[in-house]
């Protein structure tokens, strides 16, 4: 492990899945065991609310995943071909809220990943039970690198006794893992495309 301050509660309970952590001023920077995710940051921000002095925060966990591409493919094509894939998570329903992802934007192929990962009923279950305030799935290139990456941005609070069960930090990590292995096949299907 990187660090040698005590061992934060959120790697305390997925220390099973974590190969190294390192803390920052701001970040905690996790490095997963499932090879399909490069790293994992996680920080604190505040909670939008009509209190003025409020000083509620949220967790905000943003992985990032590799796109695994040939050494001799471009990058920038995948990418571009990738972009109209933004999605994000939508519950939807009165009392009963059922989980759906829904386009970023207005276009169709957001439809065809949407579908794929509602299949997941493990998924879909997970959704239910930890109910994220947010989560959005994107594209990201970086032209430095030449490098392709898929991010998943995940937030839930406030931060308060319930949201400190391991329970709920095991889902938010469980809910991460499966979307990564829905996004792996999904990049390999489109790569192939190409």
């Amino acid at each position: 492990m990187f660090s040698k301050e005590p061992e934060p509660i959120i790697v305390r309970y997925l220390h099973d899945e974590i190969k190294e952590w390192k803390k920052t001023r701001d970040y905690l920077i996790l490095f997963p065991k499932n090879a399909k995710i490069e790293k994992l940051l996680i920080y604190e921000e505040s909670v939008d609310t009509v209190l003025p002095l409020s000083f509620e925060t949220k967790w905000k966990w943003v992985a990032n995943i590799p796109v695994k591409t040939l050494p001799d493919t471009n990058a920038e094509a995948i990418s571009n071909n990738l972009k109209p894939y933004e999605i994000n998570l939508v519950m939807k329903g009165f009392f009963n809220k059922e989980p759906h992802f829904v386009a970023a934007s207005n276009a169709q192929e957001c439809d065809k990943i949407a579908s794929i990962i509602e299949q997941d009923a493990v998924l879909i279950s997970l959704l239910k039970k930890v109910k994220p305030d947010y989560l959005s799935i994107f594209p990201d290139f970086d032209s430095n690198e030449s490098k392709v990456s898929w991010i998943i941005s995940i937030s839930k609070g406030p931060i308060e006794s319930y949201m400190l069960k391991e329970s709920n930090i095991r889902g938010l990590y469980a809910i991460v893992d499966r979307i990564t292995s829905q996004l792996a096949q999904f990049s390999e299907y489109l790569i192939d495309k190409l």
